[in-house]
């Protein structure tokens, strides 16, 4: 069986990769991401932007992390 992570750059992500190695990350930043799901039999999401450290983030920016890049996984 293939699990893969979207999302495993984030701080939960990171620490389920420690614990679950078998379980592949993927960076939706990278072209080839859509083939990775596509080839996996479970897929885990941990896409979400949940703090602004730099207080710039716009509202805008969390409905694109939060929802639109959620559609395009489930897509």
């Amino acid at each position: 069986m293939k699990v893969v992570c979207v999302g495993a750059s984030g701080f939960v992500g990171k620490n389920l990769l420690n614990y679950l190695p078998s379980i592949r990350g993927i960076s939706m930043r990278i072209d080839s991401w859509k083939s990775e799901l596509v080839e996996s039999d479970v897929i885990i999401n941990l896409v979400g932007k949940a703090h602004d450290f730099s207080g710039t983030a716009t509202e805008q920016e969390y409905q694109e992390v939060n929802d639109l890049y959620v559609r395009r996984i489930f897509n």
